[in-house]
């Protein structure tokens, strides 16, 4: 469970959503800055830090976190 929670931590912190006005209706905005957990090193093929049990865990937590928030 420690690893989970520290897994929905940065969530938490990176994404942030605000309600401003236009035009007198309230929008809400999203921002996000996502990891995409691949080392980049390669061209046809990507090495990956995380194994895919925990990258499905991320995943899951950031669609449960932008359901939450839920902008527009």
């Amino acid at each position: 469970m420690k690893g989970f929670l520290l897994l929905l931590l940065p969530f938490s912190v990176i994404l942030s959503a605000n309600t401003v006005s236009v035009r007198g209706e309230p929008l809400k905005v999203l921002t996000i800055n996502v990891w995409s957990g691949l080392d980049y090193r390669g061209v046809f093929t990507m090495g990956e830090y995380e194994p895919p049990l925990r990258r499905e865990a991320r995943f899951q937590a950031l669609v449960a976190q932008l359901e939450r928030l839920s902008p527009d």
